[in-house]
């Protein structure tokens, strides 16, 4: 009986302790956990073939032997959430920080993985490929004109702009002449704005 009550109140914890962490925005959250289950725990348990074991808990252990004898309860810590929602947002961030200064939420649930949408020029002065994870998922990039319209979708900015973006560059020149449009965007300095006009 009391494993039982000992077992419903560690249950109930978690529970509470997700709750938090979920706040307003359930679906998100669920979003950006899925991202992170398929890219960086899947394959470790497929390394493991499906044996992943938590070598906590053995019995020479002393932290378990104080678990246990304080009671679940009075274990878990309010500063547990708190770890983990920042180790959530170090892994997973709500939004990503353009070189621009702009915050692009990132759409965990799009189809081909983390995406972001942003104007092309914000994007200016970045050399290497935005990524979450620790650098393991890169972000799908939505580039958009000026106007908000699509220009390309890539997962390899460097690439770009070392490829296909002096096509895009003399395209975009013809249609947004009060822009900038640099020959090397990746040392180029970002801008949210057009050329001043005179």
């Amino acid at each position: 009986m009391a494993e039982t009550r000992k077992l419903a109140a560690i249950l109930v914890a978690d529970v509470v302790g997700f709750s938090r962490l979920a706040g307003a925005d359930e679906e998100r959250l669920l979003a950006r956990l899925r991202a992170q289950r398929s890219d960086l725990i899947d394959p470790t348990i497929a390394v493991h073939k499906g044996r992943v074991v938590k070598r906590t808990g053995e019995r020479g252990d002393r932290r378990v032997q104080e678990r246990r004898r304080r009671g679940a309860l009075r274990h878990r810590s309010p500063g547990r959430d708190g770890r983990a929602q920042r180790r959530l947002d170090d892994e997973s961030p709500t939004h990503f920080r353009a070189p621009s200064g702009t915050a692009a939420p990132i759409d965990y649930a799009a189809e081909a993985g983390p995406a972001i949408a942003l104007r092309v020029q914000e994007l200016f002065g970045l050399a290497e490929h935005p990524s979450v994870a620790g650098g393991r998922i890169p972000l799908t990039l939505h580039l958009l004109s000026p106007a908000l319209r699509p220009i390309q979708i890539t997962r390899d900015l460097p690439g770009f702009w070392r490829g296909s973006w002096a096509a895009v560059r003399s395209d975009l020149r013809g249609r947004y002449p009060r822009h900038v449009w640099p020959e090397d965007p990746a040392s180029a300095a970002p801008t949210t704005r057009a050329k001043p006009r005179g």
